[in-house]
């Protein structure tokens, strides 16, 4: 087993069990939106995606996000400010929305991206009822201050301000301690961290072991598992391995392996 991966699990393990404990998912306590006239004709709320209501008639347009549009947290692009077309009105109803939508990225292909149509426009008519049109963030009100910090920290691009690989480390030690989870011992969180403090021109691991480090930046946890697939990494490293030891083509018996490559 590779060392990262254990340190890996002996933070998520316990912090998971807290922020998804029985209390939260039998009575989570979350912040109430409030989201105005009319727009339950139109919409319905699905935990947190919005779709069109089962009878809407109607149409929903907006101007084609650019880069600036583009929330990097959320992977997404997102949009404030819609409008919406009921059948055989001729005058569309601005809606505003209290909150930030992300949309879904099936109504962001790259040719409707490069076209010269400012807009985008979506009609209820030529989606199914299993498409969501946005996305939203749900805030839970019951997670204390210092366990939402510990998300802030590793699963956002700001991480709380902090840009020194040293003050991260030491913020993620203490609020660790913080909340209880301080078994997790700081050569574990030092092998977390490493993975993602990303050199800014080769978007690869530093190295640590110059003297001087290269200027680097400090990736989200769910970005870097994105662009990392360890267990494949390490399973075609082992891979590699076993092709050049010539003991591997004696083998008559099931290894470990065998199920990543049938």
């Amino acid at each position: 087993m590779n060392t990262g991966l254990v340190a890996t699990l002996k933070l998520t393990e316990p912090l998971t069990q807290r922020l998804l404990s029985a209390k939260h998912l039998l009575s989570t306590k979350t912040e109430k939106i409030i989201w105005g006239e009319n727009f339950s004709d139109f919409f319905s709320v699905n935990l947190d995606s919005i779709y069109f209501a089962p009878e809407a008639n109607c149409s929903v347009s907006f101007k084609k996000p650019t880069a600036e549009d583009y929330d990097e947290d959320n992977d997404s692009y997102r949009v404030n400010t819609i409008n919406i077309l009921a059948s055989g009105s001729k005058k569309a109803i601005e809606y505003k929305s209290p909150t930030t939508l992300y949309i879904n990225e099936k109504f962001l292909p790259v040719e409707k991206m490069k076209d010269d149509d400012p807009n985008i426009v979506i009609y209820s008519k030529n989606i199914t009822e299993d498409d969501y049109l946005f996305k939203y963030e749900v805030k839970n009100a019951e997670l204390t201050r210092s366990l939402q910090e510990i998300l802030d920290l590793i699963e956002t691009s700001d991480h709380l301000g902090i840009t020194d690989y040293n003050d991260f480390i030491n913020k993620f030690d203490d609020l660790l301690i913080e909340n209880d989870l301080g078994y997790i011992n700081s050569v574990h969180i030092e092998m977390i961290g490493a993975v993602l403090i990303k050199d800014i021109v080769t978007n690869k691991r530093l190295d640590f072991s110059k003297e001087r480090l290269s200027p680097y930046k400090i990736d989200r946890v769910s970005k870097s598992v994105l662009e990392g697939p360890l267990a494949v990494s390490l399973s075609f490293e082992r891979l590699n391995d076993q092709l050049i030891d010539l003991d591997t083509y004696k083998k008559d018996d099931i290894s470990m392996m065998d199920n990543l490559f049938l």
